[in-house]
């Protein structure tokens, strides 16, 4: 779920819907992939589907950026205007103008990715990582006990994780 420009849109198995005045309308179908995650970045909002699409969004215009060819499961937009996103079994890839560069680890599914100041933290499969000069590090948390699958950063710099089993943590 994100918020643009006044409007509610929803990521859905069949699309990209907005929400509002009690009721809901399709504004991109995707039968056949489904939207799976959305973020707003500029003036678009930014889709990643099922099947691996990443498209941009704008006034209901529709464009697809790249094909990872796996699930996209996060999308994050950082203040320089640098897209990350993770996918499930690809790892984790950054655009920086018209190039991606790739950050994988072993057999990597990432669920979710934050920022914190220059910081990108990945949520996945194997806990909790954060990226340092091209290297996913991963970070030991006590407690955790399997997949991340939440991660926000509030107050600037408080990390609040969820992960499988429940559990939450701060650090």
């Amino acid at each position: 779920i994100v918020h643009h420009e006044g409007r509610i849109l929803v990521a859905a198995s069949r699309g990209v819907w907005e929400i509002g005045d009690g009721s809901a309308e399709c504004v991109v179908e995707l039968p056949d992939s489904g939207a799976n995650v959305l973020a707003v970045g500029g003036d678009a909002v930014w889709v990643g589907t099922y099947d691996g699409r990443l498209l941009r969004l704008v006034e209901r215009q529709v464009q697809q950026i790249e094909q990872f060819h796996r699930p996209i499961q996060a999308i994050s937009i950082h203040s320089d205007g640098s897209l990350w996103v993770g996918t499930y079994g690809r790892g984790v890839f950054v655009a920086d103008i018209a190039r991606w560069s790739r950050f994988r680890g072993r057999d990597l599914r990432v669920s979710c990715l934050a920022k914190r100041g220059n910081e990108l933290l990945v949520g996945s499969n194997h806990g909790m990582s954060i990226l340092e000069n091209g290297e996913l590090v991963p970070v030991d948390i006590k407690g955790l006990e399997s997949e991340v699958t939440a991660l926000e950063v509030i107050h600037g710099d408080v990390v609040c994780i969820g992960d499988r089993s429940g559990a939450a943590g701060i650090i």
